[in-house]
């Protein structure tokens, strides 16, 4: 009970509304994640495999992309992984087979 204790003193009631919407939308669309924080960006989405635990935090960039018909790009993000706030601008995870 003391993290949830912790969690509401470092938030502001917007903060908190936040981090509750995230958290719904993060278990509607990826379970097996701790949370996500949205907005993300995501391309590619049936080649992206995210492992469990999985946090992320605001404007995350993921492509996964077939440049032709042969390729079969796969992202593999593995289990208890971290990505933080706005990595994405400086480079975004880009995946595809050179074949």
């Amino acid at each position: 009970m003391s993290s949830l204790k912790k969690i509401i003193q470092q938030n502001s009631f917007i903060g908190l509304i936040r981090l509750g919407k995230n958290l719904i939308l993060t278990k509607l669309f990826f379970p097996s994640a701790r949370i996500i924080r949205f907005p993300i960006f995501i391309k590619g989405r049936n080649g992206i495999h995210i492992g469990k635990n999985f946090t992320a935090g605001i404007g995350l960039r993921l492509d996964c992309e077939k440049f032709d018909l042969a390729s079969n790009p796969r992202l593999f993000i593995g289990n208890n992984v971290e990505i933080n706030d706005y990595v994405t601008h400086w480079m975004y995870a880009c995946c595809y087979n050179r074949g």
